[in-house]
Parts: C-alpha cells; sequence; structure tokens
C-alpha cells in the first residue's frame, strides 16, 4: 500500500509571519495618531488591532498544531492492512466528503469548501481496520472539484482530527459502444470500451466545416467538471480511471480538492468508482460546439472471468494533455444536437443513474 501524507505548507506559516511583522509596523506607526484622537478613538483603534493580531496568530497555531499531530501519527503507526498504534484511541469509520468551488467575480472571487464526515461505525483500540469501498476524485487546474474517500477520523489526542483516507486499486472499467454525432456536412464516431482499470477508444470522423472532433469525460457526481482526454479528425485515446495501486492519504480534517492536487504537486485528476459521462464533439468555427454523450461504469469489482491488468504504468492516472491531430476548417454551417446513451451495466447503488436518452 501507498502512503501519503499531507501537511499544511511551511508557506502558510511564512504567511501568517510575514502578516504578524506587517501588522506590528503598522501598530507602531499609527498608534501615535491615535493617542491624539481622544480614549474613544483609542479604545477602537485598540480592539482593531486586537482582531487585526489574531487572524495570524491563529492561523499559525493551526498550522503547527497540524504538522505535528500528523507527524506524530506517521512516527507511531504501523500501517497495513490493519493500522496498529502504540497507544488505545477512540475513532469513527464512514466516507469522507469534501468540495471546492469558486464564487463571485473579480476581487470579490473566493475559494469555497464544505466538507462532511457521515459515519457508519465507532470504534476504539490500538488497531484499527482500515475499511473497503469506492471512492471518486475530480479535480480541475483551479482547485475546483470534489473528493469521496471510504475514511477513519482518529476522535481522541494525541492524533485528534487525523484523517485516514482510502483509494482502491480494485476495479474495472464496464464500457462498451459507440456515440455518434453529426451534421449536414460532418459527422463523427466514438467507439469506446473498457480495458481493465482504463478506458481506452477509437474516433473515426468526416469533416468539412468542422475543424476537429474531441472527447471529454465526467463523473456524474460532479459534472461540471469537464476533462478532455482526446482531440483531432481520426485518432485514439487511453485514459486510466484507478489508481496503479492502494493508496491512504493521512491527512487533516478539512482536507479540500486544493489541498490533494497540492499533494499530488499540481495537474488536474478524474478518477474513482461509479458512473461517467463521455461526450463527442464537434467544434465548428463560429457555431456552438455539437455533441453527444454516452455514460459507462467503473466498478469497484472486476467481472469473474475478467483477469486483472498488471498494476504497472502510471501509479496515478493524471489527465494528460492531448496533441491535437490534422484539421480542416471552413464556413459555418447548420447543426443539431443529438444525445445517445449506452450502458450495459447497471449503475453502482446510490450512485446517480446512467444519462438517459434526451429526445
Amino acid at each position: 500500500m501507498k502512503v501519503l501524507e499531507y501537511k499544511p505548507p511551511r508557506t502558510v506559516i511564512g504567511g501568517a509571519i510575514v502578516f504578524m511583522v506587517f501588522a506590528v509596523v503598522f501598530f507602531v506607526f499609527t498608534f501615535p495618531l491615535a493617542e491624539m484622537a481622544g480614549a474613544d478613538f483609542q479604545l477602537m483603534f485598540l480592539t482593531f488591532m486586537g482582531l487585526f493580531f489574531a487572524v495570524p496568530v491563529i492561523l499559525l497555531l493551526r498550522a503547527k498544531r497540524t504538522r505535528r499531530k500528523i507527524s506524530l501519527f506517521m512516527e507511531d503507526a504501523s500501517i497495513g492492512e490493519t493500522m496498529t498504534l502504540p497507544q488505545p484511541v477512540r475513532y469513527e469509520v464512514g466516507t469522507y466528503t469534501c468540495t471546492g468551488e469558486w464564487r463571485g467575480g473579480g476581487k470579490n472571487r473566493h475559494y469555497y469548501t464544505s466538507h462532511t464526515f457521515r459515519k457508519t461505525e465507532s470504534g476504539e483500540g490500538p488497531a484499527i481496520t482500515l475499511p473497503e469501498g469506492p471512492f471518486i476524485v475530480t479535480v480541475k487546474r483551479d482547485d475546483s472539484g470534489l473528493l469521496e474517500f471510504p475514511a477513519v477520523r482518529i476522535l481522541s489526542e494525541p492524533y485528534k482530527n487525523v484523517l485516514l483516507l482510502l483509494m482502491s486499486s480494485d476495479g474495472t472499467v464496464n464500457a462498451s459502444g459507440t456515440v455518434e454525432a453529426a451534421t449536414e456536412n460532418d459527422s463523427a464516431q466514438l467507439s469506446i470500451r473498457g480495458a481493465g482499470r482504463s478506458l481506452t477508444g477509437t474516433v473515426y470522423a468526416t469533416l468539412q466545416k468542422a475543424r476537429k472532433a474531441k472527447v471529454e469525460i465526467f463523473h456524474t457526481a460532479w459534472e461540471r467538471n469537464r476533462f478532455k482526454i482526446g482531440e483531432g479528425i481520426t485518432f485514439d485515446f487511453s485514459q486510466e480511471l484507478l489508481p496503479g495501486e492502494d493508496t491512504l492519504i493521512v491527512a487533516y480534517e478539512g482536507f479540500s480538492p486544493r489541498d490533494f492536487r497540492m499533494l499530488m504537486r499540481g495537474g488536474e485528476y478524474i478518477m474513482g468508482h461509479g458512473t461517467y459521462g463521455i461526450r463527442l464533439v464537434l467544434d465548428i468555427p463560429l457555431h456552438p460546439d455539437v455533441s453527444s454523450e454516452g455514460s459507462f461504469e467503473v466498478s469497484l469489482k472486476e467481472e469473474p472471468e475478467q483477469e486483472k491488468g498488471e498494476k504497472g504504468g502510471e501509479t496515478w492516472p493524471r489527465i494528460r494533455r492531448p496533441s491535437s491531430g490534422d484539421q480542416i476548417s471552413g464556413t459555418p454551417s447548420d447543426h443539431r444536437e443529438q444525445h445517445h446513451t449506452f450502458s450495459p451495466y447497471p449503475p453502482l447503488p446510490n450512485r446517480t443513474p446512467p444519462i438517459r436518452k434526451k429526445r
């Protein structure tokens, strides 16, 4: 099992210290002016400066406490299928879910996160059996996205609020079918198939007005994140949707999509179990794109007759930026949007059902 340790970066601590230095300098230069304004204004000024100092102090203490707890946990824990600690602890087992998104615009644009822990059982003792189950990761380069993991949360000191997040390499991509998109002048056909942990496919296109065809995928649990995995005229593509080995992330409560990208050192990621959507898009100059959609499943357990592929290659299914094929450009034409659905496999329990055919 691969173990990844996430701590708040030292830049957070450095930023808090710089902010405190700035606050001290500001106080030294402005307090003499406050003394000249009278007692009431001095009281208001001191209250404001107290709050001004409190923010970086709280951030600094929290970051240092988090790093200390995670370091201590990693030193003490013996990690395998069962995790053993030198002393008994109280803990919860369940599912950890976190979303991150940008709201507002311009100077008012801010990054918001929301996280929940759905408990399924509690326990106490020095040994913790790591849970199994499906997971979801869909994170774009701007840090927006969704994380969902089988998880353990420690409830007692000295490891309180440490999270153990599991990503299973078990599973198979169940995909087989075609999607077609066409206008009066252009047509393209997408054929997909599952290959162990990967989705593979081929696009054949005959284009006159359109510049190229594109293939995008998304997870139906967070449809706003769409990832381009291929483009051109006639081309093949492949995308891994499960990690190369079972992975444990040791983090702290509040672990977000931004933290995940920081842990993975950048990039964008889509992987995990559940229902995915796939889009075939015709890129037509000066016209809205013409698209058709389908769906496929990534199941936690493989089909009995299907052999599990070797766990080689890239450990992390990072989105690979495709290179464009030859392009044919032309004048715009009338177009129509088509929608197709294929999914010979039933959806996973408690997951969004496959995309249905639109009239």
